[in-house]
């Protein structure tokens, strides 16, 4: 999606909280060639909720000094459009729980998370009330299969 984001202006960036050799890995699994912040410490978390009231958790998990960020999505709306202000146009964060294998599963579509920002980016109403989520197998099958 980077391309259709940087179409309009906008620009990507990943945090992770697994370590810097992780990265490259990252990259080749997902095809992302765009800017990454590795945050080991999760020094971003407690920013991310207090400014944009975003709740991304955190779990403990062997070999994260500083556990685990989980998955989130924030997208803001900033630069001179926005008078400097960087309004959030859509906002998503992972509950761990066991019905969904403790962040593993119920992960949104990000193509539909990209429409309702560039919806609301273009002043038009959300087109997702509610995001199609992707289960477990759909994301083994990602890992296994790219």
């Amino acid at each position: 999606m980077s391309p259709s984001v940087a179409s309009m202006g906008g620009k990507t960036v990943a945090i992770t909280a697994q370590p810097a050799e992780f990265l490259s890995q990252m990259r080749e699994r997902s095809g992302y060639t765009g800017d990454a912040i590795v945050d080991t410490e999760n020094t971003l978390v407690p920013l991310m909720k207090e400014r944009y009231e975003l709740e991304v958790a955190i779990t403990e998990r062997a070999g994260y000094a500083h556990g685990m960020a989980q998955p989130a999505v924030l997208v803001l709306r900033g630069g001179k459009a926005s008078g400097g202000k960087e309004p959030v146009l859509e906002k998503w964060a992972i509950v761990p729980s066991t019905m969904n294998i403790g962040g593993a599963k119920d992960r949104p579509e990000l193509q539909q998370v990209w429409e309702n920002a560039r919806a609301q980016f273009q002043g038009q109403a959300k087109e997702h009330q509610q995001y199609t989520t992707k289960g477990f197998v759909g994301l083994l099958w990602g890992w296994v299969f790219g």
